[in-house]
């Protein structure tokens, strides 16, 4: 809790992912889905939750989310778009 990790995000759907939050086209943590987006804000978070086997395992119900799982809730704070497309 409370430390800063910077990411380089190159993975194709995980830059689409966070290109996404930045924008303001997913939902906030704990809003309601509404046809409003609201920008004005800096608070964006995405979970990171533990899977075993990684995303091979993405779609096998044995490893459904539950409550209690194990994560980190996480504030995108900045961002930069780099040449090649990465986040950082």
């Amino acid at each position: 809790p409370g430390s800063q990790n910077v990411l380089n995000v190159h993975v194709p759907h995980y830059t689409n992912m966070f290109q996404k939050i930045l924008k303001g086209q997913s939902k906030r943590w704990g809003e309601e889905s509404n046809n409003e987006t609201t920008t004005q804000e800096n608070n964006y978070y995405f979970g990171h939750i533990y899977l075993p086997g990684g995303s091979e395992n993405l779609d096998n119900p044995e490893y459904e989310l539950q409550v209690g799982q194990i994560g980190t809730l996480m504030k995108i704070s900045d961002s930069r778009q780099q040449a090649d497309g990465r986040l950082t």
